[in-house]
């Protein structure tokens, strides 16, 4: 039971966009023209210029990358 607590925290944790550039390998451009055509994970406002990607977010995103 704590193990899923865990999980579950983890999967709230969230991710700046550049933290999800670096462990994901994409360039600012390469980041760039995925949103332009909308195949980036779903992101989260952190503030007025600030994005965010939940843990579990990225994992669905790894996902549907390796199912592609």
């Amino acid at each position: 039971m704590a193990k899923r607590a865990v999980d579950d925290f983890e999967d709230r944790r969230v991710l700046t966009v550049p933290e999800f550039r670096e462990r994901n390998r994409l360039s600012k451009t390469t980041w760039w023209r995925l949103k332009q055509v909308g195949m980036t994970p779903r992101t989260i406002r952190l503030s007025p210029h600030r994005e965010g990607i939940t843990i579990a977010e990225e994992r669905r995103w790894q996902q549907s990358r390796l199912s592609a």
